[in-house]
């Protein structure tokens, strides 16, 4: 989920791109001047031949820019960046011709078509639009607005590194208003959080929250980025709870007021709107809080995990239900289920009934909205319930189709704290013959 809603300076051409083997050429002598060291010894570091450093293709074998980002200091991410002229944010974005600002609607024209295009779920739409939209835009309010469109499209598509590259993209604009820069922060603080960066999104979080507290904010935009940090810190909180560390009962606690605070803010700003997304986050924030009612003592684990079956008994088909917040937020009730079987049912078999039945609900949910962040989730748990299955299900063979191969890759792709686990899953299991 993200905030979905800023540099007077003009917009400049970017300059044009260096050839490939002028980039290279330009990276081989920086790594020799930062070195201190000729030509001959950066060649013998590379493991190649002096007269032959630049291959004629202009693109360097992988060992190559591995051993020159050693050289450098850098990562092979930012030597490889650099090599395809991505090496950091572009004056302005990809795709802006050098003829700048004469040309194609306006930008309230772009930016409503982009908001009508996230509604309807054409995100890569939203993007090509909201980078049209930067181009067109005159202020920094409406940089801002076209930037937190690109955040909320990358989002969507489950592209969250791409997403907190926005959101730092635009917390670097100047002169836009408060409003923007808060909302940029709580992305970031969101961003971080899903990518399972919890101490970098709870601390994000936690400044945010300290911010409002000291400068109240009384517009609705204000209150629904207050809710949004509230959120991501009552969820980090529920995921330190859950690791039962000494703190856990504190971490529990933390969670459950921060989550409740965000319930009301969210369903506030919902019945202020007629937004139903902010519907859909309010009943997440319910679900996580009854994660958390066990280990706090507000609810026995069986009065949690009966309210959060009947609930999802009572769920339409993820076909049936529209789009959006709302079927999401059933996917994460799923989750929360799981999380409360996992850490309170001692019994195996019922511990396992309640996780197929679980596990199978949000996979249809994430697979209905192609919710990354959902299958993640998904793959985690189900490798879970198989290692604590017991002789009956570890002598079960494990059959992955092509589709689901694909879903485990992307979700690596997606995730790198996943990378591991998505290994772990293709190693247990066999290929379909399809």
């Amino acid at each position: 989920m993200t905030l979905s809603q800023h540099s007077d300076s003009p917009l400049r051409p970017a300059p044009k791109p260096l050839p490939r083997k002028e980039r290279l050429e330009e990276l081989l002598a920086l790594a020799q001047t930062y070195r201190g060291c000729t030509r001959r010894e950066v060649a013998e570091s590379l493991g190649r031949d002096p007269h032959k450093l630049i291959p004629e293709s202009g693109i360097p074998k992988l060992d190559l820019v591995m051993r020159l980002a050693e050289l450098l200091d850098w990562s092979v991410d930012q030597v490889a960046r650099d090599l395809c002229d991505d090496s950091g944010t572009p004056v302005e974005p990809p795709g802006l011709s050098e003829a700048g600002l004469d040309a194609g609607p306006d930008f309230k024209t772009l930016d409503r078509a982009a908001f009508d295009a996230y509604e309807r779920g054409e995100f890569d739409e939203v993007e090509r639009l909201a980078l049209d939209a930067y181009r067109a835009a005159q202020t920094p309010d409406e940089r801002s607005r076209s930037l937190m469109r690109q955040c909320a499209a990358h989002d969507a598509r489950g592209l969250y590194a791409k997403a907190l590259e926005a959101a730092q993209h635009g917390l670097r604009e100047t002169g836009a208003s408060l409003e923007y820069h808060l909302s940029f922060r709580v992305n970031l603080a969101n961003g971080h959080y899903t990518l399972g960066n919890l101490y970098e999104a709870e601390a994000l979080a936690n400044s945010l929250v300290g911010w409002f507290l000291a400068n109240p904010m009384p517009s609705p935009l204000s209150q629904s980025t207050k809710a949004f940090a509230l959120y991501v810190r009552g969820s980090c909180h529920r995921c330190f709870a859950g690791l039962l560390t000494p703190k856990a009962l504190w971490h529990a606690q933390r969670a459950q007021e921060d989550l409740a605070s965000a319930e009301g803010l969210f369903t506030a700003y919902a019945e202020k709107t007629g937004r139903a997304t902010y519907a859909g986050y309010a009943n997440i924030c319910r679900g996580a809080a009854l994660e958390v009612a066990p280990l706090v003592g507000t609810q026995s684990p069986d009065e949690a995990l009966a309210t959060i079956t009947s609930a999802l008994e009572e769920l339409q088909s993820p076909e049936q239900m529209p789009r959006g917040a709302w079927l999401e937020s059933w996917g994460w009730w799923c989750v929360f289920g799981c999380n409360v079987a996992l850490r309170q049912i001692q019994d195996t078999s019922r511990l396992q009934a309640l996780m197929a039945e679980f596990v199978r609900k949000a996979d249809a949910i994430a697979e209905a909205l192609g919710n990354w962040a959902l299958r993640e989730r998904v793959w985690s748990l189900e490798l879970e319930r198989r290692k604590g299955s017991g002789a009956a299900l570890a002598e079960e063979e494990w059959v992955l189709k092509r589709e689901a191969v694909r879903v485990v890759a992307g979700t690596m792709a997606r995730f790198p704290v996943f990378r591991e686990t998505g290994w772990q899953v293709l190693r247990s299991s066999r290929r379909a013959a399809e």
